[in-house]
């Protein structure tokens, strides 16, 4: 008995171990297939927000079109004089409440951008001018940023042929000045057209790359998406965004994990209830069989074989095993009677010839010598029949 439960453990096992080999194996080809679609699906979708945040920020930069040339190039001249506090979050109402207190003072009964434009302006309003809005845009940028939850959004343009200014830059150097931290404006930063080939296609052609570049600067590793800026027919700079590659990976190993949960949750699910179905279906069924037989030998009830044939109620190859089972025991079961019966028509007809040569023996003359008062002869005899009982018999 115990090496029958050991054989039924051990087939519980062996399905067990088969059903969690196909989920594991399926759970790892799941993962992968799913790792590369939301890879692509999420890169897509990283394109389109990296796409939009440009498209956007140059929309409005060509909204607003000569006021954010002339700006652009007043920084160039005279960043050294501005003053841009180096804070977060950014705040321009300070600025903004110096400009307007400076050109009320110096063009009073004036207004900005109506009555007086920016070239005509006294230059220690320009200046303030220039503060208010640079902090403004830093501030449109960042807030894009934000929106878009991406890394970082930037404004450049090039002083050379390899070398970018970093007009609006997410990434600050500083300066102190009398106790307080300061913007430095205008840097200008060698970039290797080789390691950035986007970045100058964009500039040179006018159109923004079919793909994203990937690569590490300053802002660390990630996918890089520029938009050419154009006023007024005139080449003004780039719009540039930036998303961490470690962070894209992460959202889409997040999806993919997610995903990956539920399928090894469902795949769990259907490992038990497939069991259970095989368990009942056909282990109970075999363990059944194997019950029946096991008492089979050890009864030799003929009647179990109908007990074998009203436990199964099946169409398959159970089933016709059971059935054989049953006709082997009625076989085994007539084979059983023929052979006692046999065997007791041979122990009858070998008592009964048993008796015949006793009887046969007892008739033939025993006591030698028979003439013990002659000496001049001896006499002995014996008979030996061919079979059990012989036809021959002899005296003297």
């Amino acid at each position: 008995m115990n090496e029958h439960k050991e054989r039924k453990i051990s087939l519980a096992v062996k399905f067990t171990v088969i059903f969690g080999v196909f989920g594991i194996v399926f759970s790892v080809l799941n993962i992968l297939y799913t790792y590369q679609t939301q890879k692509k699906a999420y890169y897509n979708e990283t394109e389109n927000n990296l796409n939009s945040i440009t498209t956007y920020l140059n929309d409005l930069i060509v909204e607003e079109g000569d006021e954010f040339v002339k700006l652009k190039n007043y920084i160039a001249k005279h960043g050294d004089e501005m003053r841009i506090p180096s804070e977060k979050p950014i705040d321009y109402s300070v600025q903004y409440e110096n400009f307007k207190r400076l050109f009320s003072q110096k063009h009073p009964g004036k207004a900005p951008g109506i009555d007086i434009g920016f070239d005509e302006m006294d230059e220690e309003v320009k200046l303030a001018y220039a503060e208010y809005r640079f902090n403004y845009w830093r501030n449109v940028f960042e807030e894009a940023k934000d929106s878009f939850n991406l890394t970082y959004v930037y404004f450049i343009y090039p002083s050379s042929e390899d070398h970018m200014i970093y007009y609006i830059d997410p990434i600050i150097a500083e300066f102190e000045e009398n106790g307080k931290s300061y913007i430095v404006l205008n840097l200008d930063v060698y970039q290797d057209p080789a390691k950035y080939p986007g970045m100058w296609e964009a500039w040179e052609t006018g159109v923004s790359p079919e793909k994203l570049d990937v690569f590490n600067n300053k802002n660390g590793h990630v996918y890089t998406d520029y938009a050419p800026v154009s006023v007024n027919g005139e080449k003004v700079g780039l719009v540039c965004a930036d998303i961490s590659v470690q962070r894209v990976d992460q959202i889409v190993w997040s999806v993919v994990m997610r995903q990956a949960l539920g399928s090894v949750l469902l795949i769990i699910a259907g490992v038990i209830l497939t069991g259970s179905y095989v368990r009942k279906t056909f282990i109970s069924r075999i363990l059944k069989l194997e019950k029946e037989v096991s008492a089979y030998s050890g009864e030799k009830d003929p009647a179990i074989a109908q007990s074998i044939r009203a436990i199964e109620t099946g169409n398959d190859e159970i089933r016709s095993l059971s059935d054989r089972f049953a006709d082997m025991i009625a076989e085994i079961t007539d084979y059983m009677t023929d052979l006692k019966r046999i065997t007791a028509e041979k122990e009858r007809v070998t008592a009964e010839l048993n008796l015949a040569t006793q009887i046969q023996a007892d008739m033939l003359p025993r006591i030698f010598p028979p003439f013990p008062d002659r000496k001049e002869f001896d006499l002995f005899a014996s008979m030996d029949p061919a079979k059990e009982v012989g036809g021959d018999f002899y005296d003297f």
